[in-house]
Formats: C-alpha cells, sequence, structure tokens
C-alpha cells in the first residue's frame, strides 16, 4: 500500500478512485465502432470461403484469418460499449428476485435461529451464574 494514503480507523481499503472522466465519451465510439469492426469480420469470414473453394488455391485464406480477427476485435468493442447498459438490466431483472429470495429464506430460518439464540443465552446464564 502507498504511504501517501492513510487509512482511517475502521477502513480496511485505500479510498476508491474516481472514474476516467473520458469514459463517458469512449462509450458511443466503441458503440459505434464494434458492430461495424463485427460485420465487416463477418464479411471477410465468409468471403473467404467462396473464394478459396471456386478458385481451388488459398491465395484468399487470409481474408478467413484477417475476419476472426475483425470478429474478436469488433465483440469485444461492443461488449465494452453495451457493457453498462446490459448490467443495469440485469440487475433490473435480478434484484426482485434476490430480495424475494432473502425474504423467504429469512422468514423459513427464524425458528432455527431463535433455537440457536434461546440455546447460547441459556449456556451464558449458566456461565455466568
Amino acid at each position: 500500500m502507498p504511504d501517501s494514503v492513510e487509512l482511517r480507523k475502521g477502513e480496511c481499503h485505500e479510498p476508491l478512485k474516481p472514474i476516467d472522466p473520458s469514459h463517458e465519451s469512449i462509450r458511443p465510439v466503441l458503440r459505434l465502432l464494434g458492430p461495424m469492426v463485427l460485420v465487416l469480420g463477418l464479411i471477410c469470414f465468409l468471403g473467404c470461403m467462396p473464394l478459396v473453394v471456386y478458385t481451388g488455391h488459398f491465395a484468399f485464406g487470409f481474408l478467413g484469418f484477417l475476419g476472426v480477427f475483425l470478429l474478436f476485435i469488433g465483440g469485444v468493442m461492443a461488449q465494452f460499449g453495451y457493457k453498462s447498459a446490459v448490467a443495469r438490466y440485469q440487475a433490473q431483472e435480478l434484484a426482485p428476485v434476490a430480495s424475494d429470495t432473502f425474504n423467504y429464506v429469512a422468514e423459513e430460518t427464524k425458528p432455527g435461529v431463535r433455537a440457536i439464540v434461546g440455546a447460547v443465552r441459556e449456556e451464558l446464564v449458566a456461565v455466568t451464574k
């Protein structure tokens, strides 16, 4: 841990660094270029197959490799461009389920928790007498 960061009482880690302010301007670029590069990669990949098959030589085989590379790059760009929207959607879908599950588990485990607390209380009373 750097020496310049002083932890206050009760803190177990250094304060979070602020998000880079330029990431808001990068997201639209990723959302635009990602699918474009993805489609270009798909065209290169699928376009090389008939060229190789019909011409009989692998002079156009490099387009397949280029296409796979562009598919990967475009997919990663689109993934990072749309990641926040997907995360917000997932949170909205999963939060009610998690809340209902937590409430159900809390209600169903009340008798067991009460029994454990009662046993601990009895032992503490017996030890302190």
